[in-house]
């Protein structure tokens, strides 16, 4: 059979630029597997796919199933025969294709210190989907006991639309280990929408590093509660942006809410870039969760430190039950811009 070089199989900056080389002939069909068809991931490995190929990569944007219940890894990821695990199905995703996870219970199993680790990147033309198809796929890591540092769902990939999903169980796993829920690291352009977080030794959500217009809309963040942390309870955030560099801007929380989490509800700690969080809710955080007994710090919108004092977006929010105060600007260079918030009935003062 013979072969030419895609053009959709080189880096995006390159395309514009690209000539078709002369044909080439490669015996692929050892590898003959996915989907059906020539296997395009091992031959877009070493650059060569089937002759006439580069308009149906244009065009594929392929949907590919998942099921806890009725998956196996050696399916095509079709409907009718789905993928077992999303590892299985992130590994093998392009731009522009959907991953649609069957409702029910996905329980990670890893040795490395993450559940499912995300790194292809999509584009602005073609992002990459996942979410949960017909219901709330369920992330359980429960089981990932082999690291000291545990990531449930670890985001280190750009223009991704996640929803419908739920992520739980993480565990410390030695005295003072750092584990969290959903982790989104240099990464950006992302939309996490109508995803949950909880009952995790750690934050449930963090976005952290070179991330950049991240929307979280309607997620959820609670229960979360580190017992083995140097402060017990001191770590366990809802939704935590921390460390984004200066020039990261656009990372935007609407619509979430975050409850009982042992430590604060929303933190922006070390964030140099200016943040919006609007028409959001943190309420009864600073307690071991589901009980009066105090932990962290508990303030419901924690609002520094920082250096250059990037006026934050805090617009249409409410702070309500949180142990200590509603909104508290933490040691913050320079004031944010407060519009519409309201706090009520926090244990130390409504803003301070």
């Amino acid at each position: 059979m013979e072969w030419d070089i895609c053009a959709a199989s080189l880096p995006s900056k390159f395309q514009s630029d690209f000539e078709p080389m002369p044909p080439k002939t490669v015996d692929c069909s050892p590898f003959r597997t996915w989907f059906g068809m020539w296997p395009l991931a091992a031959c877009l490995a070493v650059g060569l796919v089937p002759s006439g190929c580069s308009e149906a990569l244009a065009e594929r944007s392929t949907i590919i199933h998942v099921s806890p219940a009725r998956g196996n890894d050696s399916n095509p990821g079709t409907a009718a025969a789905p993928l077992a695990n999303i590892s299985a199905a992130v590994a093998i995703v392009r731009p522009g294709d959907t991953i649609l996870l069957a409702p029910g219970l996905y329980k990670l199993q890893s040795k490395r210190n993450y559940g499912v680790a995300i790194r292809t990147n999509g584009t602005p033309e073609a992002p990459i989907i996942l979410r949960g198809d017909g219901g709330e796929a369920i992330l359980d890591c429960s089981d990932l006991t082999k690291t000291s540092t545990v990531y449930c769902l670890n985001i280190e990939a750009d223009w991704w639309r996640i929803s419908n999903i739920a992520v739980t169980g993480g565990k410390q796993n030695r005295a003072g280990s750092w584990v969290v829920g959903i982790n989104l690291v240099n990464a950006s352009n992302n939309i996490l929408r109508n995803v949950r977080s909880y009952r995790h030794q750690g934050p449930g959500i963090v976005v952290s590093g070179a991330s950049g217009n991240n929307l979280l809309e309607d997620c959820e963040a609670f229960g979360n509660f580190d017992p083995l942390s140097d402060v017990p309870g001191g770590n366990a955030d809802g939704i935590q942006i921390t460390s984004v560099k200066r020039t990261q801007d656009g990372n935007v929380v609407s619509r979430c809410r975050v409850y009982d989490n042992s430590d604060d509800g929303f933190d922006l700690w070390k964030t140099e870039a200016v943040v919006t969080i609007r028409n959001s809710v943190a309420s009864r955080n600073g307690y071991v969760p589901g009980t009066s007994e105090p932990a962290g710090d508990g303030v419901g919108f924690k609002l520094g430190v920082n250096r250059s004092g990037p006026p934050h977006q805090i617009l249409n929010n409410l702070a309500v039950e949180n142990r200590a105060a509603g909104f508290d600007l933490n040691g913050a260079a320079g004031k944010p811009v407060f519009v519409g918030n309201i706090a009520r009935s926090n244990g130390k003062a409504g803003y301070n």
